[in-house]
């Protein structure tokens, strides 16, 4: 499961509204192997047939299997700066990631 706060969910809406992104959901995937270690990305895409999907007030939310790994049971906020990710129980904490 991955959560977003109402923040995110706002944060989100106004994404999808102002790209005119009807119908395409909240991709978050890992990448892997920067030097500063894994990037959290988010990216409004099309769900394809591995991925895990989340219902998200209007939208889904969907992650790769491979991402779920490290994702399961992720907290994804939001402020003014972007996007804030928290994931319980990780060795690699709070995260910081970049829409594209």
């Amino acid at each position: 499961m991955i959560t977003l706060t109402p923040s995110a969910v706002a944060r989100v809406q106004e994404w999808i509204r102002a790209e005119k992104a009807r119908g395409k959901a909240l991709r978050i995937y890992v990448e892997p192997g920067s030097a500063t270690g894994h990037e959290i990305v988010y990216q409004l895409d099309r769900t394809h047939d591995d991925d895990r999907t989340f219902a998200c007030d209007g939208f889904q939310v969907i992650v790769d299997p491979w991402s779920f790994t490290y994702l399961r049971g992720a907290i994804v906020d939001a402020d003014r700066t972007g996007f804030h990710l928290r994931v319980p129980d990780t060795p690699w904490g709070p995260r910081t990631g970049a829409a594209s």
